[in-house]
């Protein structure tokens, strides 16, 4: 058996059928690189170093977050889709705050809740308690770390048990260009305070890798001295709010990344397209003069003088002798524009993982199946960004604030001392309303009915409210239209058609309603109810002698 016979055997049993061929010139098996790992002329791009998720960061961190903060400043998508990628997450009120603590029976404990509940309201909404720096309350600062994570790659709160206020608590969000990106040092090293264990961009790690302490600057490092000195704070005291894309990344990188280049270019294409449109609008031109024609004697010390014309509504010029006018008429935008735009639109939309449709606010020719599926696959999204967001910064801030706010007496007098006892809890996020409600409604209420699916979830879901809320709500509303001598008509029965019968049925509906309260108001037609009522309205008598009208 020859050698090359030997390697074929050995390549069969090593690699997939799909990793070798069958030599045409010697019959055996050559090994074969994937395509994606093939070098030359035609796929050097695809060649590239093997490094640790550490080593990637710190070699593009700061670049990257220049160029990251810069795009958002000056470009209008990306500056949308940061305040998108917040209002989605968070929302306009923040994430909703739901004590879970139960008694000994197992139940849940009204009071206890209460108590917990409307405390952790009045300490979110106060910007003087909330935050050190009085900058905003619970809610803005929930807004302001996702907008540094989607920018700057991540989020840094610093948390201040024991701080000086009604509660004993409060925090502060921090620039990540405060965490010392800069600051390496190997195991064993000498750095006091660190006793001798790793650093990596300013996060010092046990043999775990799991963050110790960060090391901080007081102000941001660009400032007069703000390079000289550092802060060392135990990590339980910060929480670093960021999207982990491999293990044992350190740092978080700008979700802008994948599309820097790409939303830069058509930024500079969009410019300069913009620019040649208005120089097309001025529809400008050149004067010119033929060196053979006679011409009017130079009056200005010998040499021609600078011609110049400004173009008004109906003026008519009369060029001297010897000159003619050309004009210079570029054709812009041209009609390949809006598709280049929106092709290159699509692929940053990819990147970021959200809709060409949300990201460039373009509804045109869009339908109600594709809406539908693109707000599907974007809440999918906001889901897990959500549940991010709670599992990184609201368990801690939670934990924080239960603790402080039994040692500084904010809570009042609870069953117990201890802490643990109060730390179940729910942090619901906000939700969305279905594109088409009336159906959506009616799949609930099928839910419910067949036990699919709980009234508590269905109100998070669609409203990011709490079903004890609604029932509240609701509880006051049926005590004030009594107090008022009023009752309410229960909604008639009855399905409503879907597709092409829907608006026929409609107007059927409105047909009978009117004939109905022509018959019990004394006149009546198809157009017009009973007692003046608008088409489709009923009049009648209920038990207490009032008039109810139902529309």
């Amino acid at each position: 058996m020859s050698f090359l016979d030997s390697l074929g055997r050995v390549a069969d049993r090593l690699l997939p059928v799909e990793a070798s061929r069958v030599s045409m010139d010697t019959g055996t098996q050559e090994l074969l690189d994937y395509y994606a790992s093939i070098q030359g002329h035609t796929a050097d791009w695809i060649f590239a170093p093997i490094r640790s998720s550490a080593q990637d960061v710190g070699r593009s961190l700061r670049r990257i977050r220049g160029n990251a903060r810069e795009l958002t400043r000056d470009n209008p998508y990306a500056h949308h889709y940061r305040g998108l990628v917040s209002d989605n997450v968070i929302g306009p009120d923040g994430m909703s705050y739901r004590a879970q603590v139960r008694d000994a029976s197992g139940k849940l404990s009204r009071d206890v809740n209460r108590t917990l509940e409307d405390t952790w309201n009045r300490w979110a909404e106060d910007r003087r308690a909330a935050t050190v720096d009085h900058s905003g309350g619970w809610p803005d600062m929930e807004r302001l770390l996702v907008d540094n994570m989607v920018t700057d790659g991540e989020g840094v709160l610093r948390h201040y048990p024991g701080f000086r206020n009604a509660y004993g608590y409060a925090v502060q969000v921090l620039d990540p260009d405060q965490l010392d990106d800069s600051l390496m040092e190997p195991l064993g090293n000498g750095l006091e305070g660190t006793d001798g264990r790793e650093v990596r961009f300013g996060v010092e790690i046990d043999e775990w890798g799991a963050p110790d302490a960060y090391w901080l600057y007081p102000n941001h490092p660009s400032e007069s001295g703000g390079r000289t000195r550092r802060l060392r704070i135990p990590a339980a005291q910060i929480s670093l709010h960021y999207v982990r894309h491999r293990a044992g990344q350190p740092r978080g990188l700008s979700w802008f990344q994948p599309i820097l280049a790409d939303m830069k270019m058509l930024g500079g294409y969009q410019e300069a397209e913009l620019v040649a449109a208005r120089t097309a609008a001025a529809k400008m031109g050149f004067f010119t003069r033929d060196p053979e024609a006679v011409t009017a004697p130079d009056t200005y010390r010998g040499r021609a003088p600078a011609m110049k014309m400004s173009a008004k509504p109906g003026q008519i010029h009369t060029l001297p002798l010897g000159y003619k006018f050309e004009g210079w008429d570029p054709t812009h935008p041209n009609t390949a524009y809006s598709a280049f735009v929106k092709g290159n639109l699509r692929s940053i939309a990819a990147g970021l993982r959200v809709g060409y449709n949300t990201l460039a606010q373009d509804l045109e020719g869009v339908n109600f199946s594709s809406l539908r599926q693109g707000n599907l696959q974007e809440r999918d999204v906001w889901r897990v960004l959500q549940g991010l967001t709670r599992r990184t910064v609201h368990h801690d801030v939670h934990r924080y604030f239960v603790r402080q706010g039994i040692l500084s007496g904010a809570l009042g007098e609870l069953p117990t001392r201890r802490a643990a006892d109060y730390m179940a809890r729910k942090f619901i996020p906000r939700g969305w309303a279905w594109v088409d409600p009336l159906k959506e409604g009616k799949a609930d209420a099928e839910a419910v009915h067949n036990f699919f699916d709980s009234r508590t979830a269905i109100v998070a879901r669609r409203t990011g409210r709490q079903f004890e809320d609604v029932v509240e709500e609701l509880r006051e509303e049926k005590e004030l239209i009594e107090a008022a001598g009023l009752t309410i008509e229960p909604p008639t029965t009855g399905g409503v058609n879907d597709g092409a019968n829907e608006a026929t049925d409609d107007e059927n509906a409105n047909g009978d309603a009117g004939g109905a309260g022509g018959a019990d108001g004394g006149s009546g037609s198809g157009d017009r109810g009973g007692d003046g009522a608008p088409a489709g309205a009923t009049s009648s008598l209920n038990g207490t002698g009032r008039t109810t009208r139902r529309f």
